[in-house]
């Protein structure tokens, strides 16, 4: 995995990439959208891209947007456009969207929106999900759990956003129940 991180911010880049370098991730680093862009053509190692919401001269959905449009090919063929996650200092508010800029993200194909600071647990479970999405297309599976798991990691992260630890554990007993039930169950269609 190749991660592009972008923010106009340098010691939050710097940090970013030593966190990812530390997860035996090699990371890249732009300042900017448009260096972002010019990266993503040049190289199509990139399969990642974690980028700051608000940056000068265009934004983390710009540049996504932008992104998604740019052709790319190596020798086995065309590669796809690389998965995105969202960093921002931006808080949903308890009753919606704090920013409408945050649910365009989801609606539009974010992976994560992470909430800075960022926790080291949180980028790399961000990018596991992301990977583990992004295999399941290339395998051309339609796999109904990793998609599953991507929406409830998406809930615990608007869950841990909002600051009641009550619902996160809440929302762990109903995984477990559930992983139980549905264990049980795999368990008895193929006795």
């Amino acid at each position: 995995m190749k991660v592009l991180v972008v923010d106009d911010v340098g010691l939050i880049r710097h940090r970013i990439c030593r966190t990812l370098s530390e997860l035996g991730i090699d990371a890249v680093s732009a300042r900017s959208g448009t260096e972002a862009l010019a990266a993503i053509r040049a190289d199509h190692s990139i399969d990642t891209v974690v980028t700051d919401l608000m940056m000068p001269g265009m934004s983390g959905i710009e540049l996504f947007r932008t992104s998604q449009l740019i052709e790319r090919c190596d020798d086995q063929g065309t590669v796809p456009p690389p998965g995105f996650v969202l960093l921002t200092a931006i808080r949903p508010s308890e009753g919606g969207w704090a920013n409408a800029d945050l649910k365009t993200a989801t609606e539009i194909g974010f992976a994560a929106i992470l909430h800075k600071p960022i926790l080291k647990s949180e980028l790399e479970q961000a990018l596991n999900s992301l990977q583990q999405k992004r295999a399941s297309e290339r395998s051309g599976k339609s796999d109904h759990f990793a998609s599953l798991l991507l929406r409830i990691e998406q809930a615990g992260n608007e869950i841990r956003a909002s600051g009641n630890p009550q619902w996160i554990e809440q929302l762990g007993k109903l995984l477990q129940t559930q992983l139980a039930a549905s264990a049980t169950l795999a368990g008895a269609t193929t006795a």
